[in-house]
């Protein structure tokens, strides 16, 4: 394993703050791999770790499965990049505190959607159906079974640490946080949601243009 993964940067790849970068580089690359073109099992690679939890775009890569194990595997150590430095995590808590409105309109959505993501899953099984496969659904099963919920959350913080308290899977954490950047966000703040759909746009442009080459 590269020394790289270590616990904060695996926690790091669960939060808020990594999904909306990861989906942003995503949608930039036409969801799409930048070496084959394979729209299958994508990974977001970083190209360097100097701006750990800052990253902008052009720190970011995405590749497919293959193409990011040929990189781990078959580039010498030298030439990968650098194991992230050491960060203060409540810098990852800024938006939150800089636009308290905004977080607390976001977290009451993000209880909202696991909810109803719950009680679909929870009807697909009352019809006999086969459960979802989709990390999204089992977890907001898996919650909203709890005899605690819904827990009293006001940001993607105390999300956070309910999740901690309970036990939750880094599968689970990581699906959690995907609901909150992409979509609690997006509906609680304007610019935000207006800021993805540009994006979304311009990825899709990129990815007719190549297609159509």
């Amino acid at each position: 394993m590269p020394d790289h993964l270590t616990q904060e940067y695996h926690d790091y790849l669960s939060s808020p703050e990594w999904q909306e970068r990861r989906l942003e580089a995503l949608q930039r690359a036409g969801r799409r791999c930048q070496i084959c073109n394979s729209p299958s099992r994508l990974d977001v690679h970083h190209r360097t770790y100097s701006r750990f939890k800052q990253e902008k775009l052009e720190d970011l890569t995405v590749l497919c499965r293959t193409c990011h194990t040929k990189f781990h595997t078959d580039l010498p150590t030298k030439q990968r990049p650098k194991s992230p430095p050491k960060q203060d995590h409540a810098s990852t808590s800024s938006f939150s505190a800089q636009n308290p409105e905004t977080t607390a309109l976001a977290a009451s959505m993000l209880i909202r959607i696991i909810e109803t993501l719950a009680r679909r899953e929870l009807s697909r099984r009352g019809k006999g159906r086969r459960p979802s496969k989709r990390p999204k659904s089992r977890a907001a099963l898996n919650l909203f079974s709890r005899a605690d919920w819904p827990p009293q959350v006001n940001d993607w913080k105390d999300m956070s640490d309910y999740l901690k308290k309970i036990g939750a899977s880094r599968s689970e954490v990581s699906a959690i946080a995907g609901l909150w950047s992409t979509k609690c966000l997006a509906i609680a703040d304007p610019a935000r949601r207006l800021s993805n759909k540009i994006a979304q746009m311009e990825g899709t442009l990129k990815h007719l243009k190549t297609k159509h080459r």
